[in-house]
């Protein structure tokens, strides 16, 4: 897939996005990879925190990733 948005969120409000100019889902694993990555992720408190990287995995069942290259 080709520019892809994931969100990651609670009741009412949103944790993080992810965004990627490529990724592919394992359906089984429920895990995607993600290539050009472009991440926020939002505190309770209003403040924001961003990060790029090369490429990361996405565990959508438990909303954990992890990134690496040029993060």
């Amino acid at each position: 897939m080709q520019g892809v948005r994931l969100i990651e969120q609670t009741d009412v409000t949103t944790s993080w996005e992810v965004f990627a100019d490529q990724a592919a889902l394992n359906e089984t694993t429920q895990i995607a990879v993600v290539r050009g990555v472009q991440a926020t992720f939002f505190r309770e408190d209003g403040i924001f925190l961003s990060l790029e990287a090369d490429e990361g995995r996405v565990r959508r069942a438990s909303g954990d990733m992890d990134v690496h290259g040029h993060v």
